[in-house]
C-alpha cells in the first residue's frame, strides 16, 4: 500500500473518533417540558446507555387556568333560611403568568369571557337547588384586577347567560332566566329578561321578554320567540302541555321589536321556536309547529322574504316540566340540553339535518353536548398540548400531555398565597368542591388581584 494511503487511511479514523466520543443533545420545543438526553459511548460489545434528566414543569404551565373552590370563598349568609345558616361557597380564582391562583369572586359561577378573555363575567352568590342564592353580574378585568357590579334591578333573580358581546368589549347582551323554579310551581310561561350592559359604568337597558335568543352576525337584529302554553298532541292522556312558539325580531339599531312575518309560506306554522341566523345573516331557520300536529324546519331568505318548508320529522317534542323546551331525540330529553345547532351553518335534527346556506339536507350527525364551564373533569390548555384535571381528592391540579402522561402536579392550595379561612359546612346547603372551571389564552401579570 502507497504511503499517502496509509496516511489519509489514519486522518479519517481520527476524525471519526474524534466526532463520536461527542455528547448529544436533544431539546424540545419550549412549550413542552424540556428533556436532555446524554448519551455514553461504550465498548463495542455494549449497548449505548441514555440518561434522561427531567427539567420540573413549572406552575407557569398553568397560566390562565380559572379554578372554583371554597379555598377562594368567603363565609355567606345563606340567603332565606331560618334560623340563619351560614357556609363557605366556592370562590373563582386565576391563575397569572408567574402561576399564582389570585382570587377575584368570594363567591360566584363563572359565565363567560370577553372575546380577548382580559375580561370574565361571573354572577355573584352559588350555586344550590334554588336560584334565589344568586345574585348580579360582575365584570372582572384581570389586566387591570378591577371589577364592576352589573345592576339590573330585576324583582327575580335567575341564572344570567352572556348571549353576545358589543361595541369593542364596552358592552354585552345577556338574558335573566327565571323560569326553573317558576313554572312547576305556578303554571306559567316567566319569561327571560334581556339586556343590555355598559361594561364601564354596570348600568344596563331592558330590551325586551321573550325566549331563543339568537343575535345575528352584524349584531344588529336578534331573533327570540314569545310563547304561550297549548295542550299538547304529543301526550297520549292529554294532560300536559307544551310552549307554542311566535317568532318575533328585535331590532339593535331601533330598540324595537316586531313579529317575523311567515305570510310568505305557502302554509303557516302554529307555532315557530329555536332561531338561528345563517354566519353570512342572508338566512335564518326556525322549527316550525303544523296544524296536522308535525314539525318542520322551515328556512327563511331574509333579502328575498322568501321561505322554504322541510319535510316532517320523525320525531316528536315530549312535553316536560320545562315546556319552553322542544327536545327531539336523545340525548336532549334530559334536563341539560336542548336541540341545537352542530355549528354556525347547520340546523340539526335527529331526522336529518339542513345547511342553512345551501337549503341542503344530510344524515344527522351525532351531537356531543355543549361545553359545560364548571362541570368538566379535565380541560385542554388553549394552545392544544396540556391536559388539566383533578385528583380524587379535588385538591391537587394534575397536568398531562397529549399521551394523557402525567408531567407535573400542583395541590390547589399550595398555588393560593391569599388569606385561607374556615371552610363552613352546613347539612341543609351543598358543600361546594374545587372544580376546574375554564382556561384562557390570557394570563394576567402578577400584581393584577381583585381591587
Amino acid at each position: 500500500m502507497k504511503k499517502s494511503n496509509i496516511t489519509a487511511l489514519l486522518i479519517a479514523l481520527v476524525i471519526l473518533t474524534l466526532s463520536s466520543c461527542q455528547s448529544v443533545t436533544a431539546t424540545p420545543a419550549p412549550t413542552q417540558p424540556v428533556v436532555t438526553v446524554t448519551v455514553t459511548l461504550q465498548s463495542a460489545t455494549q449497548a449505548a446507555t441514555v440518561t434522561p434528566t427531567l427539567i420540573p414543569v413549572l406552575p407557569e404551565t398553568l397560566a390562565g387556568l380559572i379554578i372554583s373552590s371554597p379555598i377562594l370563598g368567603t363565609p355567606h349568609e345563606v340567603p332565606g333560611m331560618r334560623p340563619p345558616e351560614t357556609i363557605t361557597p366556592n370562590g373563582l380564582g386565576l391563575i397569572n403568568s408567574e402561576g399564582e391562583l389570585i382570587q377575584f369572586a368570594d363567591a360566584g359561577l363563572f359565565k363567560g369571557f370577553s372575546p380577548s378573555s382580559t375580561q370574565i363575567v361571573y354572577q355573584h352568590g352559588f350555586d344550590d337547588e334554588k336560584t334565589d342564592r344568586i345574585d348580579n353580574l360582575y365584570v372582572y378585568n384581570a389586566m387591570t384586577g378591577k371589577t364592576i357590579e352589573i345592576l339590573d334591578d330585576l324583582e327575580e333573580e335567575g341564572g344570567k347567560t352572556i348571549l353576545a358581546w358589543l361595541q369593542d368589549e364596552q358592552t354585552f347582551i345577556y338574558y335573566n332566566d327565571y323560569l326553573e323554579v317558576l313554572f312547576e310551581a305556578y303554571g306559567y310561561f316567566g319569561a327571560k329578561q334581556l339586556l343590555l350592559a355598559e361594561v364601564a359604568t354596570g348600568r344596563t337597558m331592558h330590551l325586551v321578554d321573550g325566549y331563543q335568543f339568537d343575535i345575528s352576525p352584524d349584531q344588529t337584529q336578534i331573533a327570540y320567540t314569545t310563547g304561550e302554553i297549548l295542550k299538547t298532541k304529543t301526550d297520549e292522556d292529554q294532560s300536559r302541555s307544551f310552549g307554542c312558539f311566535q317568532p318575533r325580531i328585535y331590532n339593535l339599531v331601533s330598540f324595537s321589536s316586531q313579529s317575523f312575518d311567515v305570510h310568505q309560506l305557502e302554509e303557516e306554522p302554529v307555532c315557530a321556536g329555536h332561531p338561528k341566523w345563517s354566519p353570512d345573516g342572508k338566512r335564518i331557520a326556525w322549527m316550525g309547529y303544523f296544524e296536522d300536529d308535525t314539525f318542520h324546519p322551515i328556512i327563511f331568505n331574509v333579502q328575498d322574504k322568501t321561505g322554504k318548508i322541510y319535510g316532517a320529522l320523525d320525531q316528536k317534542p315530549e312535553s316536560s316540566r320545562f315546556p319552553t323546551r322542544w327536545r327531539l331525540g336523545e340525548p336532549y330529553f334530559g334536563d341539560y340540553f336542548d336541540p341545537d345547532w352542530v355549528d354556525n351553518s347547520t340546523f340539526w335534527t335527529p331526522s336529518y339535518e339542513v345547511n342553512v346556506e345551501t337549503d341542503e339536507t344530510s344524515t344527522p350527525r351525532e351531537v356531543d353536548p355543549p361545553h359545560r364551564p364548571g362541570r368538566e373533569e379535565s380541560i385542554q390548555s388553549p394552545n392544544g398540548l396540556f391536559m388539566v384535571s383533578l385528583n380524587d381528592d379535588r385538591d391537587v391540579i394534575l397536568l398531562s400531555d397529549s399521551n394523557k402522561k402525567v408531567l407535573a402536579s400542583f395541590p390547589v392550595d399550595e398555588l393560593y398565597n391569599g388569606p385561607k379561612l374556615e371552610i363552613l359546612t352546613s347539612p341543609f346547603v351543598l358543600s361546594g368542591v374545587t372544580q376546574l372551571v375554564d382556561w384562557s389564552p390570557f394570563a394576567p401579570a402578577p400584581n393584577t388581584g381583585n381591587n
